[in-house]
């Protein structure tokens, strides 16, 4: 049983806006969605890019939606699926029961299957400088691996006695990969050439910390100790040194990810406390508490508005320039991921019949 517990922070100098929850908790507008999918079991994953919404669910099923919300195919692996799939323009990578299999982005067609040894916590796809696509996994039990995108074969492989099961996420050049291994005294954000696994830098950070997100040429990422001590950091992508800190209130899951908005970026804490800071300068924008415990979070960055999940079923829309909570409301279900493309949040709904995808119109 998750118990939320009210957090007290001070208020923030310089002008910064501080926001609580003070908006009704009616149906606005948003609550209509503007389209349903229904699926034959309960949703895991969402994942999405400019070309389609990628959906895992049930015992292995993968079902790939246009954005009107029609089913492109639908692939059958065997196994749950505990990690979003990695997807490119032309391929899906998703977790079966013993390791990965690819398919293609057009058809579903399944062009490799392959064994890991261990539970794949976080897959990621990138086009790397030689002109070859890498699949970079991870597993639970601290192994990071590159492999071959054509035929999944290991390139590479780097272990730890820390784990990495946030998002992996690379340089502009896709030279680096850089992954975030988390343990249980500290954590480290380490920066691994793509084709080689080579460790070009590494930097230390306190345990509790988000996955990575790249913006204008920094890593940014939070990160506390689960004792109210906390930060948002900014690192150099190229050589990892620390370019701007901000004090939080709050820790963060492996599963929270940041929302980046320009130079800026949206992280919310695991009791709930959304942020907004300037990463070029570690400025504070703005903080808006949602008076609801969050577990894993991606924060989706719209023009106007930046949307949340909370673990109280709902969704909530803030102002993206001030924090102002403007709308809020009970998705129908438990939140199983959200994503966003095309204009629109889309979210899977967990312990609701039946189970299915819906759309906002973002």
């Amino acid at each position: 049983m998750l118990i939320a517990v009210a957090l007290l922070v001070p208020a923030c100098s310089g002008g910064t806006k501080q926001r609580r929850a003070g908006a009704p908790r009616s149906r606005p507008a948003h609550a209509a969605p503007s389209w349903q999918h229904t699926l034959g079991a309960w949703p895991s994953k969402i994942v999405a890019d400019h070309r389609s919404i990628v959906v895992t669910w049930g015992a292995g099923r993968v079902t790939d939606l246009d954005f009107d919300g029609r089913r492109r195919w639908t692939a059958t692996l065997d196994g749950d699926q505990y990690a979003d799939p990695g997807i490119s323009s032309t391929t899906v990578v998703a977790p079966t029961r013993r390791g990965l299999a690819s398919l293609d982005r057009e058809d579903g067609t399944r062009r490799w299957q392959v064994d890991v040894a261990g539970t794949v916590s976080a897959i990621a796809l990138v086009d790397a400088p030689s002109g070859e696509a890498r699949v970079v996994d991870s597993t639970r039990d601290g192994v990071l691996e590159g492999r071959h995108a054509a035929d999944g074969s290991i390139l590479w492989q780097s272990r730890d006695n820390r784990s990495v099961g946030a998002r992996v996420v690379f340089s502009d050049d896709r030279r680096l990969a850089i992954a975030l291994w988390r343990g249980a005294e500290s954590s480290v954000l380490r920066a691994h050439d793509v084709d080689s696994g080579a460790v070009v830098w590494e930097r230390e950070v306190a345990r509790a910390a988000s996955a990575p997100a790249i913006t204008h040429g920094l890593v940014v990422l939070g990160a506390g100790d689960d004792h109210f001590r906390s930060q948002a950091l900014a690192f150099s992508v190229g050589d990892g040194a620390p370019m701007s800190s901000a004090s939080l209130p709050g820790s963060f899951g492996s599963s929270t990810e940041p929302g980046v908005a320009g130079v800026s970026v949206v992280l919310v804490d695991q009791l709930g406390t959304a942020s907004m800071v300037d990463m070029l300068h570690g400025r504070l924008e703005w903080q808006t508490k949602l008076d609801a415990p969050v577990i894993g979070e991606r924060p989706i960055v719209g023009d106007d508005v930046v949307v949340l999940t909370t673990y109280s079923r709902e969704l909530v829309w803030l102002d993206r320039h001030t924090g102002r909570i403007l709308n809020r409301f009970d998705a129908g279900g438990v939140l199983a991921g959200a994503a966003a493309g095309e204009g629109q949040v889309v979210v899977g709904l967990r312990w609701v019949e039946p189970p299915r995808v819906q759309a906002y119109p973002l």
